[in-house]
């Protein structure tokens, strides 16, 4: 519910149209601890050169909180790193909050 109320709220704010947009979620397209357990990687750099590569290709971040006061998604390393990469390479970033933490913040 929050993920689908977050990404409604922002194609609404944004007029963009569901028809013709795709998400690229980072956790089901590169999921760093299926990778490892796997042995499909050699390693961190390698989640780190694949995470980049996906990242420009999809050329806008969207950082979706689950609350507005203490997010989960701060509190993770990778996120923190996402983000990173994100400004390192001069990304647009977009953060969107469901509907119940839009209420709170405002």
């Amino acid at each position: 519910a929050d993920f689908e109320s977050a990404t409604r709220g922002w194609m609404q704010s944004q007029d963009v149209s569901p028809d013709e947009t795709f998400l690229w979620i980072c956790f089901f397209c590169n999921n760093q601890y299926r990778m490892v357990e796997e042995a499909s990687m050699t390693g961190s750099d390698d989640l780190k050169e694949i995470f980049e590569s996906h990242l420009v290709d999809a050329g806008h971040m969207l950082v979706m909180l689950d609350s507005f006061l203490e997010p989960h998604y701060i509190t993770r390393a990778w996120c923190i790193f996402e983000c990173y990469v994100c400004i390192h390479r001069a990304l647009p970033m977009t953060v969107i909050m469901p509907e119940s933490a839009e209420d709170n913040f405002n």
